[in-house]
């Protein structure tokens, strides 16, 4: 199976809808913390290489939500469709107290400038959502701004993004009623890439004041 083909497979794979296989949430807190994951594991983006001329790239991510140390591998892959306008979609799949969540997302990756001069600066924006039958729905819009620095040979990236969640939870439980939330989160993150054979290594954190992920990718560019 060649690289194209695989990623049309990996493009296609990100409209499968979430499966909840736990009953209902016991408190609010368990609740809005099942969304604020879904939402930052739906929207997770790849960090940009700010440098190649590759078309496509394939990347398998490890997400580490330290809040309660919750492992979410994710599948993305972007596709280059002018010199200055990328595409990406995306496929999560993680577990949290007893529940699995299957989530999917998209985006768009833009870099200002001209064909013929690398800029440092990338902007994103990304949409995220995940559906547990009768359970959740929830969609996630986020924004990112990027900025490559690079020091003799080393090179860190930085970034802001924005995200905007809107979510309902339909289960039956001592919650009686519909629950939804509408709330913006924040991340400042931080990652750099390091070329191991022809793998790119790609470690990354994204902080706020309330919690931390940590990630490492591993870009395979085509």
């Amino acid at each position: 199976m060649n690289a194209p083909f695989r990623v049309v497979l990996i493009l296609i794979s990100v409209n499968i809808y979430s499966q909840s296989l736990t009953e209902s949430f016991q408190s609010t807190s368990d609740r809005s913390d099942y969304i604020k994951m879904g939402s930052i594991v739906s929207t997770a983006d790849l960090i940009p290489e700010f440098r190649s001329n590759k078309k496509v790239i394939v990347s398998p991510t490890i997400l580490n939500l330290n809040k309660d140390n919750t492992i979410a591998p994710i599948i993305a892959a972007k596709i280059k469709i002018s010199w200055n306008l990328s595409f990406t979609g995306r496929l999560a799949t993680y577990a949290t107290d007893n529940r699995t969540v299957q989530s999917f997302g998209w985006g768009l990756m833009f870099k200002p400038g001209n064909q013929e001069d690398s800029s440092p600066w990338k902007f994103s924006i990304d949409s995220g959502s995940y559906r547990s039958f009768q359970k959740i729905t929830s969609s996630t819009l986020k924004t990112s701004i990027y900025r490559l620095i690079s020091f003799k040979k080393y090179n860190l990236i930085i970034g802001y993004s924005n995200s905007s969640i809107k979510a309902n939870d339909y289960s039956s439980s001592e919650l009686k009623d519909k629950y939804s939330i509408k709330e913006n989160i924040s991340f400042i993150s931080a990652g750099t890439m390091v070329n191991y054979r022809s793998i790119k290594v790609v470690p990354r954190i994204l902080i706020n004041s309330n919690m931390a992920v940590t990630s490492i990718e591993f870009q395979k560019q085509f």
